[in-house]
């Protein structure tokens, strides 16, 4: 698998990423994960894109720039939960109320009727926190 990576085939790329990440098959190695997850992510491969936004999210010493870049490219490219993981980024890590809520509604527009409820609460949460003046902001960004 190592070698069909090195040769720049994506899905070999993707698949060696998450297993040093998740350490099941050899020992956990974060570099060579997050360094095969780019590689594959490079190539616009979504799933890459969105744990790379992860695990850049969960590091010992987070960065969470590079995890909003990597979540908001897996978010263009269509990727439903990296639209959830990108409004949580933003409203509990980065505490910017306003853009977790422009999330949220991007997240209820693609979500199907057993998550509304969900992030409807979710929704009602971060509206609280934001003044009005900054709630009507974001209405006008969402029509």
């Amino acid at each position: 698998m190592t070698q069909s990576a090195d040769h720049g085939l994506d899905p070999a790329q993707y698949d060696l990423g998450i297993i040093y990440l998740e350490g099941k098959i050899v020992e956990p190695n974060i570099d060579k994960g997050i360094k095969y997850l780019t590689l594959a992510a490079d190539q616009g491969r979504k799933d890459a894109q969105f744990n790379l936004g992860l695990a850049y999210s969960n590091l010992s010493e987070p960065n969470y720039d590079l995890a909003e870049m990597h979540l908001r490219e897996a978010s263009f490219n269509g990727h439903f939960p990296a639209i959830f993981e990108l409004s949580k980024l933003y409203s509990i890590n980065k505490k910017d109320y306003a853009k977790g809520l422009l999330w949220i509604i991007v997240a209820l527009e693609y979500c199907g009727r057993e998550d509304e409820q969900r992030f409807g609460k979710i929704r009602k949460d971060l509206e609280s926190k934001l003044s009005r003046t900054e709630y009507t902001e974001i209405e006008a960004e969402t029509q």
